[in-house]
């Protein structure tokens, strides 16, 4: 088996410069994936062959166990909430969305067999790593009864985080805050883009902004039934 070729990455984690020699791999294609860490990671392809490599693994990649495969839409089953996580091993869990509900949609990048690990994108473009068997994390079934499924467009909803949360201009927090919604506050879905921990509501008053309705396995707005 071939080695990872030494790699630098300069100081923002956006590009790569491979040391690549047909001696080391003449029938190989290297694949550098920068961890999720970079708010958008770049994918570098040198062209020999068919080997694949994540950039600090060390690990190649293998084929993904049926009924899976590259760049398959699935969603995560929905026993319980995994961990994203921003490294192929170590690390900590992806900032932005620590733990994927139960019905979340990835698409899956990469496997790598020993240990199991996914890279996979979310629905709104985080990239990530699933550590774990395929089959006891992912189905093919899209339409699973997930934790999403109580939130139907039309639905009305009921802030019940105590901190309350921000209506945004974007599904981001680390987008414009439109305004703060204690805890108490109703709304009305309006639409259900799948993008991620995120409804688009209205306001009792007509404002329309998105918030997040999930966060690291808690609720922070819940159906208003």
């Amino acid at each position: 088996m071939a080695t990872l070729p030494q790699a630098r990455s300069d100081a923002r984690g956006t590009a790569a410069i491979a040391m690549l020699t047909e001696e080391s791999d003449p029938e190989g294609e290297y694949t550098l994936v920068f961890d999720a860490n970079a708010r958008d990671p770049e994918r570098f392809n040198y062209g020999f062959g068919s080997a694949h490599f994540i950039l600090g693994s060390g690990n190649a990649t293998q084929d993904i166990p049926s009924p899976f495969h590259q760049n398959q839409i699935v969603s995560i089953l929905p026993d319980e909430p995994i961990t994203f996580w921003q490294l192929f091993e170590g690390g900590e869990p992806v900032v932005e969305r620590p733990l994927l509900f139960g019905g979340s949609e990835v698409r899956i990048e990469s496997f790598t067999a020993d240990p199991p690990v996914l890279t996979v994108e979310t629905a709104e473009g985080l990239r990530g790593y699933l550590r774990g068997d395929p089959g006891a994390l992912l189905t093919e079934d899209l339409g699973i009864d997930g934790l999403s499924s109580a939130y139907p467009v039309g639905g009305a909803v009921r802030v019940n985080r105590e901190a309350g949360v921000f209506l945004r201009i974007a599904p981001h927090s680390e987008a414009q805050q439109l305004q703060p919604l204690p805890v108490g506050t109703q709304a009305t879905i309006t639409r259900f883009d799948v993008n991620g921990d995120w409804l688009y509501l209205r306001l009792e008053n007509g404002m329309e902004g998105w918030a997040r309705w999930y966060f690291n396995g808690n609720i922070w707005i819940e159906p208003d039934v």
